[in-house]
């Protein structure tokens, strides 16, 4: 299972390593978030990229995108599951977290307690749930099958 995807720099890469590495016959899940749709206004694209880049998210693909990338690498989709609503609890929290503990998080930075990245990723909390309450992304579940003999 992969849940890190949005955090390859190139995505096309990462996967035909994947293909390389599976075995005929074997499976790869991937739970992650993606990007709602890629017509994102100016404005959007500006609110989604305050949460990616402190967490070191290079851009989002849609999950239609993430399953081309992966058949033209070699993999077949069994099954898409969008797990938004599912997840939605436990990342709204986070975002509720960050948001109410955030101050004194900036106390500690005050007294170096805290590094700089630190409350970046906070930050970066507080616009993830911004941004998926806007709409702007989803949490999907792909599971795809690499061909071969099925021993």
């Amino acid at each position: 299972m992969l849940e890190s995807i949005c955090h390859a720099p190139d995505k096309p890469a990462l996967l035909a390593e994947i293909v390389r590495l599976l075995r005929p016959g074997g499976r790869l899940i991937i739970a992650d978030r993606f990007a709602a749709r890629r017509d994102l206004s100016p404005a959007e694209r500006n609110r989604l990229r305050a949460w990616l880049r402190p967490w070191a998210m290079p851009d989002l693909l849609t999950a239609d995108e993430l399953v081309e990338l992966a058949e033209k690498s070699g993999l077949l989709l069994l099954r898409h599951d969008d797990l938004t609503l599912s997840a939605s609890p436990s990342l709204q929290f986070l975002g509720d977290f960050a948001r109410l503990t955030l101050p004194a998080a900036l106390l500690l930075r005050a007294l170096r307690l805290q590094s700089a990245d630190q409350i970046a990723a906070m930050r970066g909390c507080i616009a993830q749930k911004k941004t998926l309450n806007a709409g702007l992304w989803r949490y999907h579940m792909l599971l795809f099958v690499k061909p071969g003999d099925d021993r």
